[in-house]
């Protein structure tokens, strides 16, 4: 019984101990910041938006200000088209470190593939999307939390 106790002492010591060894000659490679573009078009919105910043890398330092550490792009040319070759240039509005246009100016439209093209100085990024025919009605949202629980934001009519 003492061997069998002793033995096992041992492996547990052997299996709980790891060699730890400091990695300091690592080359990471040095990765350009990206042009990012978020925007969302929709025809039940008054006015078409897109946001430029730039993407941070992974190892880079990380100044800013939490959420907000993504500075906006302020110096691009921001330009929407249709599929019949129709565009409008929008506009940088400061209050909301988007570009922006009203939908007044240029109506979005359901079923129509559109094409937003964003250059500055230094960078350009291109997207496109297909406005979907049919609105999806949301008739209830739950968000869960493994640790917490469940939130019902909207419940579902009954």
């Amino acid at each position: 019984m003492k061997k069998i106790t002793y033995s096992l002492l041992v492996l547990v010591i052997a299996i709980s101990s790891a060699c730890e060894k400091i990695v300091t000659n690592v080359d990471v490679p040095k990765v350009e910041s990206q042009m990012v573009l978020f925007g969302f078009i929709s025809p039940e919105e008054d006015n078409i938006r897109v946001e430029l910043t730039l993407s941070k890398p992974i190892f880079a330092s990380n100044s800013g200000n939490g959420l907000n550490a993504f500075e906006p792009i302020t110096d691009a040319n921001v330009i929407i088209t249709n599929e019949n070759g129709q565009a409008v240039t929008l506009n940088f509005a400061d209050s909301i470190n988007a570009y922006q246009v009203s939908q007044s100016v240029y109506k979005i439209e359901p079923g129509k593939t559109y094409t937003i093209t964003a250059v500055s100085p230094t960078r350009s990024v291109k997207a496109m999307c297909t406005v979907p025919i049919d609105t999806v009605s949301l008739t209830g949202l739950t968000i869960t939390d493994w640790l917490f629980s469940s939130i019902t934001l909207i419940r579902p009519e009954v």
